[in-house]
């Protein structure tokens, strides 16, 4: 009995210390996806000034262009700002509670679909770490609408 628990011990502690290892892979491959999407948020940023630049001046339009492109490149880089705010929020939220987790310091929620309550697949939060959804209630969501 005695080596029957213990090795029930040492099977949970290898599948924590697998756990724990995947949340720190997760942290540093959602810090990297922040970093970039700063990054891509920058240029949008400036893209954005040079558009606004140019449509107050139509004198330095490129030649062969009108306003319209512009005033349509402008309204495209503000969706996308917004958008990349949106998922800059989601990585900074994924890397607090990941932090949080592995620091034990928060309820460890992480990978448990926010609907079903079962646990997201590993591939699914390989792809999105801060998913808070199972592919399933997600596409019963998209349908839903």
């Amino acid at each position: 009995m005695p080596q029957k628990k213990q090795r029930e011990r040492l099977r949970l502690r290898k599948l924590s210390d697998a756990r724990r290892e995947f949340l720190k892979s997760q942290l540093a491959k959602t810090e990297k996806a922040l970093a970039g999407t700063r990054e891509h948020l920058g240029c949008c940023k400036k893209h954005l000034e040079e558009a606004e630049r140019i449509s107050l001046d139509s004198t330095k339009l490129p030649l062969g262009s009108d306003k319209a492109v512009v005033v349509v490149d402008e309204g495209t880089h503000i969706a996308m700002s917004e958008c990349l705010t949106q998922i800059i929020h989601s990585q900074e939220s994924a890397i607090q509670l990941l932090k949080g987790i592995l620091a034990g310091k928060v309820g460890d929620s992480y990978g448990i679909c926010s609907y079903c309550e079962r646990r997201i697949s590993k591939r699914r939060l390989e792809v999105m770490a801060w998913a808070e959804q199972c592919v399933p209630c997600l596409e019963a969501a998209g349908t839903a609408e």
